[in-house]
């Protein structure tokens, strides 16, 4: 036994020996990737901005990757070494270790908040495949607009802290990496003069902390044009992305400037710009709390305070980046709101694609921020990707559970504001782009209490940024905002449901289509009824603010949206469930006549907030939301046989273009909704015959589709066209509705999936309608 056993140890002796014999080879063998290479002396400012080796000193201008990437090699002489030394030791003896007290208006927050320099988080975060995303190295926008001048600005009262930046050896670029930025030298050369801009100094100069006894005020004249810092220039950023795991990644996650922020006095007029005008529509965010990590000055984690994820921050500059100012879009040297727009969506997106952010509430808040992307018909599906990412999220940490006795009361109000923003989101899309929604009410309770004031006294006790009353006012708006959501719900589902579009295929499922229309439609004058008190009551007090006017009117274009929507779905079910007759009839002009009615409601808001100034502050999803009423008014131009309008439609249509403008400026799918109107009015076949005309509108799948006289009409004999006099659109309605219809049909396909429906995707009564009328 003795024996056997010996000999059974042996082999496994033998192995160990043989492992520890390869551990100690391969301890002794090198190590070309860990071990540290002595850095060079002088490098060109491309290089130093890509963070690869540069021999610039050894062969002259141009160093050996300028010259194969044919750009120019500059060099910038760094601060002599005892300089450098001094500084630090000057922010050392000023460093200012009192909390700040809470800022007033017009102070810089971030100035308080920067006292120090902030370690980086060590945490692990998983590394991501990197080809899906090395591709939009190419495009980088590139920053334009003049050099940031800090003269204009407040004096700084902030801590310049050491830019500290790791600069990795390794001299060898990865090849894929390499192709990249040779296929797109130019652009992402540009792109990264922001990089230059704070290596000018090289990444160990260090400021005196202004404004202390010790240490002299700065002359903001004579400050270097910054407007982008590393985000470890704010003690209260936290990122799970100081450990890159790869070079390759680090140089691209740069190249998409996710690393850098504004600097403080620019930050502060994001953050209250975010506060002002996107926290009313999502109110993901506890002000409160928030407010209380960004204006920190104790390292970070103390007092058990938690920092603010540098994912968060830039979702909220991207959502925020439409309502600042054009100055300051200037003063981050980019050229317009949608360039900075596309900057910080860019720089979120990646940062989320490639680290891991941390807290998942923390992470789903960063996601609703995206979910207001919405550029280009190839992206045209991603801010329901995103909402469905975050709402995903927000299920992993049983947000919609937030009732569940387990949880405390703050952590509950922390869930609860988290599921009712993803619902506000949730119907305001669907309810835009005529999407199916993700959160119905077979996917949870909506008897469960909603947001109420109670839940957001945070925001309201402890807000930055508006008075009191104000807030406690935009809470009550916060409330009704979440009845409605409620009220949309059944709509949605009954105009836009799952298994596709609405689409009654007999006369008994139209008839029961009916019903449910009528139910959701007194459901929705219930809530106007009911919230137009509040809404005046908040409107005709002495300290009303104009935000408050705006938030009324955003909810009243919600409304009225959502009443446009089930008047079409009556009027289609009207269609198909009965036959022509006095009833039949009486329908169709009712029909009309609310259409008409929602329409104008529609534009008087939009005239209304053009007129008040505060058509900038609008959402981006209003965009949606003022295609179809502008659509509209360009039918009545064709359908005028002059092509002139009465001078009330006239200056209505004016209107409607300067909004228009106004919000293609700050929102780039707003040229994706002029287009659609542009291509759909482009199908639209209007011919002269007479005194009638002829009006065809052509489907994807039908482009040279004939016009057929009226007999001939591919509808039933029930939906021949009749004789009218039209003068205007809801004349149309009247004359014929499938065609109508039609019209309506093809606009929302488009907002909902970017192209026209081919004429096998529409439902059988809306195929090939045409239609002969008698013009004046």
């Amino acid at each position: 036994m003795d024996a056997e056993a010996t000999s059974a140890e042996l082999p496994q002796q033998q192995q160990h020996n043989q492992h520890q014999h390869e551990s100690q080879t391969h301890s002794l063998s090198p190590e070309p990737r860990t071990r540290t290479k002595r850095r060079a002396a002088v490098a060109c400012l491309t290089c130093r901005t890509r963070k690869v080796r540069c021999d610039v000193a050894l062969r002259g201008q141009p160093c050996t990757n300028c010259s194969t990437d044919e750009i120019t090699c500059s060099i910038k002489t760094r601060p002599k070494r005892y300089n450098v030394q001094k500084a630090k030791a000057a922010a050392t003896a000023s460093v200012h270790e009192d909390p700040p007290a809470k800022p007033n208006e017009g102070t810089s927050i971030t100035s308080t908040a920067s006292n120090q320099i902030a370690s980086a988080n060590q945490a692990n975060m998983d590394h991501l495949e990197l080809d899906a995303w090395l591709s939009l190295a190419e495009t980088a926008l590139c920053s334009g607009g003049s050099t940031f001048d800090f003269a204009d600005m407040a004096p700084l009262s902030a801590n310049c802290p050491s830019l500290k930046v790791s600069r990795p050896q390794d001299s060898t670029v990865p090849e894929a990496i390499e192709n990249t930025f040779a296929h797109g030298t130019e652009s992402v050369a540009l792109s990264m003069k922001m990089f230059t801009a704070l290596d000018e100094s090289g990444p160990d100069s260090t400021c005196p902390k202004a404004g202390t006894a010790n240490s002299p005020q700065w002359d903001v004249s004579q400050l270097p044009p910054k407007p982008f810092v590393p985000y470890t220039h704010y003690s209260f950023v936290e990122s799970h992305a100081s450990q890159v795991a790869s070079l390759e990644l680090e140089i691209f996650m740069e190249a998409m400037q996710c690393f850098v922020l504004p600097g403080p006095t620019i930050l502060d007029e994001f953050v209250r710009q975010y506060f002002l005008h996107v926290h009313p529509n999502i109110p993901v965010l506890d002000e409160g709390e928030f407010m209380s990590a960004y204006c920190q000055c104790t390292q970070r984690g103390a007092q058990g305070r938690k920092g603010v994820s540098l994912f968060l921050l830039q979702g909220m500059l991207y959502a925020s980046s439409t309502f600042v100012s054009d100055d300051v879009i200037r003063r981050l040297n980019i050229g317009t709101t949608r360039q900075a727009r596309d900057r910080f969506y860019r720089a979120a997106k990646t940062l989320y694609q490639n680290t891991d952010p941390g807290d998942p509430i923390v992470s789903a808040c960063g996601l609703l921020m995206l979910s207001y992307h919405h550029s280009s018909t190839d992206q045209i599906g991603a801010n329901s990707y995103w909402l469905a990412m975050a709402i995903q999220t927000a299920r992993e940490v049983q947000a919609h559970s937030y009732e569940e006795p387990r949880h405390s009361i703050a952590h509950r109000r922390r869930l609860k504001r988290l599921w009712w923003s993803c619902i506000f989101r949730d119907r305001i899309m669907s309810l835009g782009l005529h999407r199916p929604l993700f959160i119905s009410s077979d996917d949870f309770d909506l008897s469960l209490p909603p947001l109420t004031v109670a839940d957001l006294v945070s925001d309201v006790n402890e807000s930055y940024f508006c008075s009191t009353s104000t807030k406690q006012n935009l809470a009550l708006i916060t409330e009704q905002m979440c009845q409605l959501a409620i009220v949309l719900t059944d709509v949605l589902m009954l105009v836009v449901p799952r298994k596709g579009p609405m689409v009654p295929e007999s006369e008994s499922e139209a008839r029961r289509g009916l019903k449910e229309a009528d139910k959701c439609m007194a459901f929705l004058d219930h809530w106007r009824e009911k919230s137009r008190s509040i809404f005046e009551r908040l409107e005709l007090l002495d300290e009303a603010d104009k935000s408050l006017h705006l938030y009324i009117q955003i909810n009243n274009i919600y409304f009225h949206t959502g009443k446009m929507a089930l008047h079409h779905y009556a009027l289609y079910c009207t269609i198909t469930s009965s036959r022509p007759g006095a009833s039949w009839l009486a329908s169709i002009v009712a029909c009309k006549n609310k259409l008409q009615d929602t329409a104008q409601e529609v534009t008087t808001i939009l005239v209304d907030l053009l007129q008040s100034d505060l058509l900038q502050y609008l959402p981006i999803s209003i965009v949606a939301y003022a295609a179809f009423p502008y659509l509209l008014h360009v039918l009545d131009t064709k359908l005028h046989a002059s092509g002139q309008l009465p001078l009330s439609k006239q200056r209505t249509l004016n209107d409607y273009k300067i909004i228009m403008k106004r919000l293609q400026k700050s929102y780039a799918g707003t040229d994706l909704v002029l287009g659609a109107m542009s291509a759909l009015a482009s199908r639209l076949k209007i011919e002269n015959q007479g005194q009638r005309l002829l009006v065809g509108l052509e489907s994807a799948g039908h482009r040279d589709a004939s016009q057929q006289s009226v007999t001939q009409s591919s509808g039933s004999s029930e939906l021949r066209p009749r004789e009218e006099r039209m003068g205007q659109w809801s004349d149309l309605v009247m004359c014929q509705p499938a065609f109508y219809l039609r019209l309506a049909f093809m606009f929302d396909w488009f907002m909902s999936t970017g192209k026209y429906p081919h004429e096998t995707e529409m439902p059988v009564l809306l195929r090939n309608q045409q239609l002969s009328i008698q013009i004046h």
